[in-house]
Formats: C-alpha cells, sequence, structure tokens
C-alpha cells in the first residue's frame, strides 16, 4: 500500500503538447536577432527555433547530476555580493540534487545564421538541452530552468558565438518560456494537505502529499507504485476518502432532535431523542466502488409520569446489523462525485439502558420506542440514500507568458482502482 494519501501525475506527453501550444502561441519568443563582437569583427546572429521543445523524464538521475553541476557553475543572486553570502556546502548542494524533480528537455533543430562584413555566412543546425526541475513554494509548484546546454562546434569563431551568445538567449527565453508553467494546488474540499513533494519516476512528473496531521511523505521507491501510465492522473489514499467522506458527513445536515409525548402527567409519558450518523468508515473496492459503514449515535431519554412523579428511564438506539451503503465514484464536468447507488437494510433498535425499575413494563416503554422509531428510521434511510459530494476538483494547468495564458486541462477521464487507491485517469487538452 502507497504511504502517501494523495498524487497528481503527469507524463512528457502532457509536457510535450504544452511545448507545442506556446511554439504557435508565442512564436516572438523562439526566434531573434543578436550582434556579437569576435576579435574585432561585429557578427549579426540570427537565431530560429525550427521546432518545440520536447521533454525527457526519461533519465532524473541523469538530469539531477546536470542540475548539481549548474549548481557547482552558479554565483550568488544577482544583486548579492558574493561574500554577503555564505556558499552552500558541497555535502547540500549534493543533498538538494538528489532530491530535486529534475528532467530535461531538447530543442533539436535550432537554426543559426552568422554574418559580417567581409566574412562569408555561415548556416548552423544545432540541438540545445535544457535541465530544469519544479520548484515548490507553497502551495505554489512551477518549473524553474536551470541551466542550458549544447555540443561544441568544430569552428573557434562559430563555437564562440553558439557558446556565448545563442546559449544564454535561448536559456533567458526558455525560463521565460516555460517559467509561466505552473503545477495546480492539490486541494481536497474541507481537508488541508501538506506540502507536496515532487518527483520523476517511470516517465512521470509527480507529486505526493498527505493530509496535513501526517508527516510530510517520503518519495516511494521506484517499482513500489503502479503509476497509472496515462497522460494524467491523480490517486487517492483509503485513508484520504476516509477524511473526505466524514468531512462531509460532519458538515451535512446527519443529525435529527424531535420530542414527543403520550397520556399526560397522571399517567403518561414524554421524550426527547438527538440522534445522528457517525463513526463513517469507507473501503475501498477493486471496482473503484466504495463502501460507506457507519453508525448511529446520540441519546434518547424519557419520563414516564405516575400521578405527576417523574420516573426517568434512558435508552440505547443503535441498528442491526448496522448501517451500510454502497457508493460509486464518477467524473461529472470538471469534479469527481461520490453518489449512493444502494442502501442495505437495517432494523433501529431503541432499547431501554441501565437500571429500569422492574414495576415500568413493556407496555409503558412501546409508544416511546415507536415514536422515535418512526421518526428516525426513515431520516436515515434518506440520508444515506441522498448522498452526493465532489471529493475533488481536477485541476488544470496553466501557462502564462506573453500575454497569452494557455491552459492544459484533463480530459477523457475513467475512475479504477491502483494499488488500493481510488485512481483518475486520462489524457490531455490544450486551449488558450
Amino acid at each position: 500500500m502507497p504511504s502517501f494519501d494523495f498524487a497528481i501525475g503527469l507524463t512528457a506527453n502532457g509536457l510535450d503538447a504544452v511545448s507545442v501550444s506556446l511554439y504557435q502561441q508565442v512564436p516572438q519568443l523562439f526566434k531573434g536577432t543578436q550582434q556579437a563582437s569576435v576579435s574585432g569583427i561585429e557578427y549579426t546572429v540570427d537565431w530560429n527555433v525550427e521546432a518545440p521543445a520536447t521533454f525527457d523524464l526519461s533519465d532524473p538521475a541523469g538530469a539531477q547530476s546536470a542540475l548539481r553541476a549548474h549548481m557547482d557553475a552558479a554565483g550568488p543572486p544577482v544583486g548579492v555580493a558574493a561574500s554577503s553570502t555564505p556558499a552552500p556546502s558541497a555535502a547540500l548542494m549534493d543533498l538538494a540534487a538528489a532530491n530535486a524533480a529534475a528532467f530535461s528537455f531538447t530543442y533539436q533543430s535550432v537554426g543559426l545564421a552568422l554574418s559580417a562584413p567581409g566574412v562569408s555566412p555561415a548556416v548552423l543546425t544545432i540541438a540545445l538541452t535544457a535541465t530544469a526541475h519544479i520548484a515548490v513554494s507553497c502551495p505554489q509548484q512551477t518549473m524553474v530552468i536551470d541551466g542550458m546546454t549544447t555540443p561544441q562546434q568544430s569552428d573557434p569563431v562559430q563555437n564562440w558565438i553558439v557558446q556565448n551568445v545563442v546559449l544564454p538567449e535561448m536559456l533567458a527565453s526558455s525560463q521565460q518560456i516555460f517559467g509561466g508553467v505552473t503545477i495546480p494546488e492539490i486541494t481536497l474540499p474541507g481537508l488541508t494537505l501538506g506540502p507536496p513533494v515532487p518527483f520523476v519516476q517511470d516517465n512521470t512528473l509527480i507529486a505526493v502529499a498527505n493530509l496535513a496531521t501526517e508527516p510530510q511523505p517520503d518519495v516511494p521507491a521506484a517499482g513500489t507504485v503502479d503509476w497509472p501510465g496515462s497522460d494524467f492522473f491523480t490517486l487517492i489514499s483509503q485513508n484520504a476518502f476516509q477524511a473526505l467522506t466524514a468531512n462531509y458527513i460532519a458538515t451535512s445536515q446527519s443529525t435529527m432532535s424531535d420530542s414527543g409525548s403520550s397520556g399526560d402527567h397522571w399517567g403518561g409519558d414524554d421524550w426527547s431523542y438527538s440522534l445522528g450518523i457517525g463513526s463513517p468508515r469507507v473501503t475501498l473496492n477493486a471496482d473503484a466502488s466504495v463502501t460507506l459503514d457507519a453508525a448511529v449515535q446520540g441519546s434518547v431519554a424519557a419520563s414516564i409520569y405516575v400521578l405527576y412523579v417523574p420516573i426517568g428511564v434512558g435508552f440505547t438506539a443503535y441498528t442491526e446489523p448496522g448501517l451500510s451503503a454502497q457508493l460509486s465514484v464518477t467524473v461529472e464536468g470538471s469534479c469527481l462525485v461520490v453518489k449512493t447507488t444502494s442502501v442495505a437494510s437495517f432494523v433501529l433498535v431503541v432499547a431501554p439502558s441501565g437500571s429500569v425499575p422492574e414495576e415500568i413494563v413493556g407496555g409503558m416503554l412501546e409508544p416511546i420506542v415507536l415514536a422515535v422509531v418512526a421518526a428516525f428510521s426513515p431520516f436515515v434511510s434518506s440520508f444515506l440514500g441522498g448522498i452526493q459530494f465532489a471529493s475533488f476538483d481536477i485541476p488544470t494547468y496553466t501557462v502564462s507568458v506573453g500575454g497569452v495564458t494557455i491552459t492544459m486541462a484533463p480530459t477523457n477521464l475513467t475512475v479504477s482502482s491502483v494499488d488500493g487507491m481510488l485512481a483518475l485517469v486520462g489524457g490531455t487538452a490544450i486551449s488558450g
């Protein structure tokens, strides 16, 4: 059983779809012109990205090593003197890189045109590979582009221009383009989640989280979770679903109070009760349905009057064999919705409890029992039969860059069970 309460995942296909859309909608960020002086000669450098970037989530260890190298080469933040901020230790940088959700993307074809007075023009096609990671600033998760590399060129002048002019320009452009990628906050209605833990595993960018009452989860060891492999997925644990259901019942009208009487104080009774449905327990089934078990909670009290003298009697209320309902989990619009499909038969039992004087016979108690049962039993059936709540608002990813906002929304979603967790799996669609 996985050791986290919630997970959200996106494959390289989903990231590639965002990359294609950005390439089409903000073309001005994928080309440019720059002047460069080499050995006293002024070059004009035109660069044009000829195809959108493709993401690679297959080698997180390699991406972490590349990130570590970039950390070595990085100086202090802009505007901060090197002497004013102690440099992190090598061990600390090793730890940070090893725990980063690192990956790479590549521009496979970037066209370059180099021209200068008195020099034969040159046309090159190069590939550029960037290293990136997901940064967490609760509750936000964003993509950070750390560095970029390209193979060395055989011509020393061309190589200098590529490494010192084109590479910095493309890195800055990529930081602007993909720095706008925002991974949605993980939210569950009525619940507070702890900080997300992002990582890359099985060619998928994943973030896991626990309920805020639990410790922050560790990254699952490779091979210990059967990730769905769809372009988009979420997983919800039984623990989280239990908390969602308990929250729904606690915030719903799941209690009932009433009172009544028969006869008069010369010879009769009066009674009152406050009963509700509590102690919910859920079981996630292999077919992605949910079994809800619950119990009746509360109190019933009565007084038997004999010549205006009250004799108090207490009662215990419970059901046989217990409360149980089957729930379905379906996708409706942008929500994961839980509904009742069936309610098991039950009998509400109201029985005297504690010390009851033997002079009080069953005939005196029967009107009280019948009144409570007649009122509360239909209420229980109606409540359990009418369960319906949105357990999860399906998130959308957004990218805002160059005055354009692009939205990636999950699509064609289905509900299933994965490793004992409720799974929502599907593809992605781009709009904007």
